[in-house]
């Protein structure tokens, strides 16, 4: 039997994160749905939760400059909470491989002209303009690995990674001008602690070393040294 108190945390959290989803589009984007794509890697379309995402961006707050990029945005619920919290973002992308879900996410955000979901394959859609780049686990380490080799090729300026779940992060553990920044864990009312980190890629290979960790566990804001 679960622990009452527990079981009212879980509810709260349910409830809050209902309420949250309709104050855009209207609908709880509590479902999850299998992935239709599994042969390209793709995993199911799952909702971070609000206490996660609240976490991250917490410690690492985005500012004018940030062109975001949700990639596998599924529904949009993180795209949401940066609306809802009045973001300063010049653009949001979110990248949906299923296009039924894609679809969604364009109807929630057809009030949002500085929203734009495009539907297909990451590696054929990546915005070359994206400045922050969200994971929640969205799919298998070769897609993974493609990505980081996508997101590298030909870029002059740094870009950050923000993942969620990063059960996959020694993908970028040692990969060239990649370094951690931060590292954390989301406590879920019933689960484990859901890990997540936050990686900046610097073009310059004289800035960084492979594999080199930063301590910038009192960092609250981004540092753009």
């Amino acid at each position: 039997m679960a622990h009452p108190v527990l079981n009212l945390r879980e509810k709260w959290c349910r409830w809050r994160e209902d309420h949250l989803d309709r104050k855009i589009g209207g609908i709880s984007l509590a479902e999850a749905r299998n992935s239709r794509f599994q042969d390209l890697g793709a995993y199911p379309t799952m909702s971070a939760e609000y206490g996660a995402i609240e976490m991250m961006f917490d410690q690492f707050p985005l500012d004018e400059n940030d062109v975001f990029v949700d990639v596998g945005c599924g529904f949009g619920r993180v795209i949401s909470w940066l609306l809802l919290k009045k973001n300063p973002c010049r653009k949001y992308y979110g990248v949906e491989l299923d296009p039924d879900v894609a679809e969604i996410a364009k109807k929630r955000f057809a009030d949002y002209p500085q929203v734009s979901i495009l539907s297909g394959n990451i590696l054929d859609l990546l915005p070359q303009d994206g400045t922050v780049f969200w994971l929640y686990n969205p799919f298998d380490i070769c897609v993974l690995d493609a990505f980081l080799s996508r997101l590298e090729s030909g870029r002059e300026t740094k870009a950050y990674v923000m993942y969620y779940c990063d059960y996959r992060a020694f993908a970028l553990e040692g990969r060239r001008n990649w370094n951690r920044l931060l590292r954390g864990a989301w406590c879920c009312p019933t689960e484990k602690p859901l890990p997540w980190s936050i990686w900046l890629y610097q073009p310059d290979w004289n800035r960084c070393r492979p594999g080199q960790v930063l301590d910038c566990s009192s960092v609250r804001l981004r540092s753009d040294t």
